[in-house]
């Protein structure tokens, strides 16, 4: 082989080796987007993940309060109901009733009437 030849082998030695290198060069690089792409794909899926779990946890928390805001009004509003019913009762009683007997006998029943009714409510 000529000295011409040997060159032109050995520039091409070097033409393919620079292309290797390339190669590996760009795989390393895409390697490295990849990494990258991943990491921001992972970070922004957390993101929405916290966001949604946070609204979640939010509007648990509202339905929660307006649930028992709505129950100690209606608790409210029955004993308020039930104290007015009770007092209209011993005011007709003690109004109509004319013997103390009868009197005793609705007080008591008005009272036993209410602690149930307290009762019941607390319970």
């Amino acid at each position: 082989m000529n000295s011409f030849a040997r060159g032109s082998a050995r520039h091409r030695g070097r033409y393919i080796n620079d292309g290797i290198d390339g190669v590996i060069t760009t795989y390393v690089f895409l390697q490295e987007e990849v990494v990258v792409v991943v990491v921001v794909v992972v970070v922004v899926v957390v993101e929405v993940v916290v966001v949604v779990v946070v609204v979640v946890v939010v509007v648990v928390v509202v339905v929660v309060v307006l649930v028992v805001v709505v129950v100690v009004v209606v608790v409210v509003v029955v004993v308020e109901v039930v104290v007015v019913v009770v007092v209209a009762l011993v005011v007709v009683v003690v109004v109509v009733a004319e013997d103390v007997v009868v009197l005793v006998v609705v007080v008591v029943a008005v009272i036993v009437i209410v602690v149930v009714v307290v009762v019941v409510v607390v319970v």
